[in-house]
């Protein structure tokens, strides 16, 4: 018999909020709405894991997360707050794909997504394991990266460390308590090309560089001692370039809210100009703006 599990107080105004338009919503009340629809499927994760089904790496199969023999799986963290509300668990222990006797340590990345009023069925979306005898790890993924709702997830959210997914959770729930006001209607003139030799530029003075030619940088450096830009934005970043460097298709302009470490590499949360290719299936969207978790190419943190 299925495990009847107590409401939270208020869910049927999160459940009424999540049916409004989106081109409506503050960014800062869909997350705040989606903390106590994450704290449903904690509690279900946790008193009653036979009740969620978990469909197989690219759709093959289902059966609950209480057959999965796991060591430890992460509660689910809160991953993407719009357009649909999407979870991510970590997992690792022998037998959470398989139960080859050559494969002892795997780890599983399991996808939550909240759609038509419930939430739906675990994807598995990226498995790793490490062969007896070997160093590395073998990682298998689901190339589509797509949830069954149409959400198109970055990888590295999909391969972070439980410790990891927790500090995004955490961001998350900081910027519920951050209020935006003018993310809709912010008017930012960037000085000109970006520095394709420069990954980000913090407002405290803090360069995240991808090589030393910084061509432009003073341009860039008076521009962000003058622009009055709302407290919540850390700095300026160049995004959409996936090589060290390019100086022949030079990065995107983007203003960075947050960077955190997911999976091996850094990704920054940041608002692209949404005319650009980069605000495709964006987290949150305006008529100008485009929210998205984009790479930060690797480099180190100088004072200037």
């Amino acid at each position: 018999m299925r495990r009847r599990l107590p409401w939270y107080g208020g869910l049927l105004v999160v459940l009424l909020s999540f049916s409004m338009p989106l081109a409506a919503d503050r960014l800062e009340a869909r997350i705040e709405a989606a903390q106590p629809l994450i704290e449903s499927l904690r509690q279900r994760f946790r008193e009653a894991p036979e009740t969620l089904p978990v469909v197989g790496l690219r759709g093959h199969g289902s059966r609950p997360l209480s057959s999965y023999r796991l060591r430890g799986c992460s509660l689910p963290e809160l991953a993407y707050p719009l357009p649909l509300p999407t979870a991510v668990s970590h997992c690792v222990g022998p037998g959470v794909a398989s139960s080859r006797s050559d494969h002892p340590e795997q780890r599983l990345w399991i996808v939550w997504e909240y759609r038509e009023g419930e939430w739906r069925a675990g994807q598995e979306m990226a498995r790793q394991w490490r062969r007896r005898g070997t160093w590395g790890w073998h990682t298998e993924r689901d190339t589509r990266a797509t949830t069954r709702g149409g959400r198109e997830l970055a990888l590295p959210v999909t391969t972070a460390s439980a410790a990891q997914l927790q500090a995004l959770g955490a961001l998350w729930r900081h910027l519920a308590t951050t209020p935006l006001e003018g993310l809709e209607t912010l008017d930012v003139d960037f000085p000109g090309a970006w520095p394709p030799g420069l990954a980000a530029l913090h407002r405290d003075g803090r360069l995240l560089l991808r090589d030393h030619r910084l061509a432009g940088l003073g341009d860039w450096q008076e521009w962000m001692a003058e622009q009055p830009l709302p407290d919540w934005v850390e700095g300026v970043a160049g995004v959409g370039v996936t090589r060290r460097s390019s100086y022949d298709d030079p990065p995107t302009p983007a203003l960075l809210l947050a960077t955190r470490r997911l999976g091996e590499s850094r990704q920054g949360l940041v608002l692209v100009p949404a005319a650009t290719p980069l605000s495709r299936d964006p987290i949150w969207a305006s008529s100008a703006w485009a929210l998205a978790w984009m790479e930060i190419t690797e480099g180190s943190w100088n004072r200037r």
